[in-house]
């Protein structure tokens, strides 16, 4: 008998914690942790005043940026390496030019989110990105999404700006003025997105008033066509795990290499991992990828692997080799240099393709930035002139 559930776990590996096994006893100096431990605080190197430099690696970036845009205050990555001082930072480099705004949340980063900082004296030189405020909208339906509701947790957790909405909304089109980004999580997408396929929902006058503008399904007659016009007008779609189905209803070049000729899934005898962490291979210096390891562990499951000839390839990938760090597979080689991971240029937007579950229930760390930077990306990245 198949597994039904998750087979692979391994904590660590999926919040990229290096760690040795050690199996034999041993002596050390310890000291009980009875609460959660504070980040050890950071520093500032040097004492320049043009602004600060600091790495994209560590996740708490992310909420610095956040914090850094709710206050009016401009951020910049990188585009390329950057020399701050003795270092050289990795592309996706955070550039904070200095005011009397920034200068309180940088410090207080660097205490309370162990953040290092680079205070230099003058701009750095090179191409770098305009970050600015996002709009997303985090879609979920009636009943709730257990995947919807892990993401808008961890939307949460970073200070992202968010409003949940529901498939009457986009529906009702319009999607620009309201949104930058639209974000589906891993569970939000059925393989029929034919409106007479989906389950019935209760009648709108069985259920409370404050209730009924949740009903609704996402469908391929009304739903899509609003979600292909929001990103040709320079919108971000932006999907996790299988809501990847969306892009290819969207008309994106998208193609999942677990399909058969007929375009069914493969059967479980040829391809089967219902739950699995797997090794990636990446290329940090884009900006989907910024901050990442060049090899990553993410979580698998029953998820897809893509091709695509473009140029919004081949930034996550699983190898030639494909490995399962933790868990169990039947069929791995069939992901064998497949795409874990596409950015897609349509129209004047972007969709962006999360294969794997990069939230897993908040706990997949280590793959998670591919969502923040995305969130981040889409927007800036954009043609759109009118924002």
């Amino acid at each position: 008998a198949l597994p039904y559930d998750a087979t692979g776990y391994t904590l660590a590996l999926q919040m990229g914690v290096q760690f040795d096994r050690i199996l034999d006893g041993f002596e050390a100096p310890t000291e009980r942790v009875a609460d959660v431990m504070a980040p050890p605080p950071g520093k500032i190197e040097g004492n320049g005043r043009a602004g600060w430099l600091i790495d994209h690696a560590p996740i708490n970036g992310y909420l610095l940026t956040n914090r850094l845009l709710a206050a009016g205050v401009p951020v910049y990555w990188q585009e390329g390496e950057t020399r701050a001082g003795r270092a050289t930072l990795a592309p996706g480099a955070l550039w904070i030019p200095a005011d009397d705004k920034a200068r309180p949340i940088v410090e207080a980063a660097v205490r309370d989110l162990g953040l290092n900082a680079h205070a230099v004296a003058r701009a750095p030189g090179g191409e770098r990105i305009t970050l600015k405020p996002v709009r997303i909208g985090l879609v979920d339906r009636y009943g709730g999404s257990m995947a919807s509701g892990w993401t808008k947790w961890m939307l949460e957790q970073f200070e992202y700006p968010f409003e949940v909405v529901y498939p009457q909304r986009l529906d009702a089109g319009d999607l620009n003025k309201d949104f930058d980004v639209l974000l589906f999580a891993s569970d939000m997408i059925p393989a029929n997105l034919s409106a007479a396929a989906q389950r019935p929902q209760p009648a709108p006058d069985s259920i409370p008033a404050e209730y009924r503008s949740w009903l609704g399904h996402i469908t391929a007659e009304k739903t899509v066509p609003q979600l292909d016009a929001f990103a040709r007008a320079g919108g971000s779609v932006v999907t996790i795990g299988s809501a990847h189905r969306l892009a290819a209803a969207m008309g994106a070049p998208v193609q999942d290499v677990l399909t058969g000729a007929d375009g069914k899934p493969l059967a479980s005898t040829d391809f089967f991992i219902p739950g699995a962490v797997m090794k990636t291979e990446v290329d940090n210096s884009r900006p989907l990828t910024f901050g990442a390891p060049r090899q990553m562990d993410v979580f698998f499951n029953r998820n897809a692997g893509f091709r695509h000839a473009g140029d919004g390839a081949s930034l996550v990938r699983y190898p030639q080799q494909v490995a399962v760090s933790s868990g169990w597979a039947i069929g791995s080689d069939k992901l064998a240099g497949a795409d874990a991971v596409l950015d897609l240029e349509h129209g004047q937007g972007r969709v962006i393709v999360l294969g794997p579950d990069v939230v897993n229930r908040a706990q997949a760390r280590a793959s998670s930035r591919l969502l923040f930077n995305a969130l981040f990306y889409g927007p800036a990245a954009s043609r759109d002139a009118a924002r």
